[in-house]
């Protein structure tokens, strides 16, 4: 079913595709209730002083073309694109409360006018293969049930000399801070939105298929920041 969401006068279009299966619906509504304070939980003062900020810049930036984001959440990503180097900025989320706060967020931002969004599961595109240039993730992939299919389906969708650019939370290269991370993997996945951070990013990416081209590590590797292609 595809539904029409009018804002204002902008008229661009929500849909809602099926791309999201029932079987998810309750992993779906916490972010539905999340929506409204994700900005608060997830950008402002603390991501600004461990470097989020411009780790999302740096990232974004690089997308070029035709350029599909997952897990677009609430929209922090939109005011970072570079309109001059798109020709198509669509994005996708599970949740469309969330996809109502970047809609809004989009209204008054130059990629408004080449800005599509619709609600998709990750691990099921609603696109043909070899559509986009770029494909865009951030903190996302941590949370998804199924990285390396949500991967496989990155893969899928990107053309052939296109890039998957990721930012993700990983497992500390560092022995003692890797089996903290292990010993309190899923007490902090209780804690924050069900984001699973120990994951070794570099092996989920392998395992999908994609080859990496860059791995630039930060906060002493507990983020990494993957340019990743077919």
């Amino acid at each position: 079913m595809v539904r029409q969401l009018a804002l204002g006068s902008f008229g661009f279009l929500l849909l809602n595709s099926s791309g999201v299966p029932s079987t998810r619906a309750a992993e779906v509504a916490p972010y539905d209730q999340y929506a409204d304070n994700y900005d608060s939980l997830n950008g402002g003062t603390s991501a600004q002083l461990l470097g989020f900020d411009e780790l999302r810049e740096f990232l974004v930036g690089q997308a070029s073309g035709d350029v599909l984001e997952v897990g677009v959440g609430t929209g922090l990503n939109l005011p970072l694109y570079q309109r001059a180097k798109l020709q198509s900025l669509t994005v996708v989320d599970a949740s469309l409360g969330m996809l109502d706060q970047a809609a809004a967020k989009s209204r008054i931002l130059p990629v408004q006018p080449i800005l599509k969004l619709r609600q998709a599961s990750v691990e099921h595109l609603p696109f043909e293969a070899d559509m986009f240039d770029t494909v865009v993730d951030t903190f996302s992939l941590c949370v998804y049930s199924e990285p390396v299919a949500a991967l496989k389906e990155m893969r899928r969708v990107v053309r052939s000399g296109g890039r998957v650019l990721l930012l993700e939370h990983n497992r500390s290269p560092n022995p003692v801070l890797a089996k903290y991370q292990d010993l309190t993997a899923r007490t902090v996945a209780n804690m924050s939105k069900g984001c699973v951070y120990n994951q070794d990013v570099r092996d989920l990416v392998e395992k999908s298929g994609l080859k990496v081209i860059q791995i630039t590590p930060a906060l002493g590797g507990l983020i990494q920041v993957v340019v990743a292609g077919k």
